[in-house]
């Protein structure tokens, strides 16, 4: 197993959890080519100590009285859904991958990437390096494990997933992304550069 899959897993994963999401991106959801919309399963094996009367009502409300009805996508609605219930668990290495998430996520598995060469995580609500990696361009950076990253170029990252971050971190090899972080034992944070290269 290569550094990059050692590392991609354990950034992204409690294995239970993100094997559920996986699973039901790529083979419960309704294909990503499908135009139309359907709800199904509505009525499968319920835990009896919860109440999805709740859930269906806002639903229902939600299609009753919502002002762009007509722009409603039921998909991204139940996305929506399923990544809530996850990131209720408030564990920063348990996520909900879409279709197109773990589509991406199996293609980096196979090969290679561009971009800084580092674990991310949330700790405490803030993304945090958990580590840079050896011979990156993190690494050579200057990037420590515990650096908060508060800035990834202009963007906030306080509301943002880690999918979002590694969107934002990640690019073409040469290209510049600026971190700005703030180091445990300084009251100052500061933005590092980091030019992206191939990451193995």
């Amino acid at each position: 197993m290569n550094r990059f899959l050692k590392s991609y897993l354990i950034l992204i994963i409690g294995l239970a959890v993100f094997s559920a999401g996986l699973l039901i991106g790529q083979y419960i959801s309704p294909s990503e080519e499908s135009e139309e919309q359907v709800l199904i399963n509505k009525e499968t094996v319920q835990p009896e100590e919860v109440d999805f009367n709740l859930f269906w009502d806002v639903w229902s409300l939600v299609e009753e009285k919502y002002a762009d009805r007509e722009d409603l996508d039921y998909q991204e609605m139940i996305y929506g859904a399923i990544s809530g219930l996850v990131n209720s668990l408030g564990d920063p290495y348990s996520l909900f991958m879409t279709p197109q998430e773990s589509k991406d996520f199996l293609e980096d598995m196979q090969g290679k990437f561009e971009g800084i060469g580092a674990e991310i995580g949330i700790r405490n609500g803030i993304l945090t390096i958990i580590a840079p990696l050896k011979n990156t361009p993190a690494y050579r950076a200057g990037l420590r494990a515990g650096d908060k990253i508060l800035k990834v170029d202009e963007t906030l990252t306080a509301d943002l997933s880690i999918q979002e971050a590694v969107h934002l971190i990640r690019g073409p090899k040469g290209t510049e992304v600026i971190l700005t972080i703030l180091r445990e034992g300084e009251k100052e944070s500061k933005g590092i550069s980091i030019i992206r290269d191939v990451i193995e």
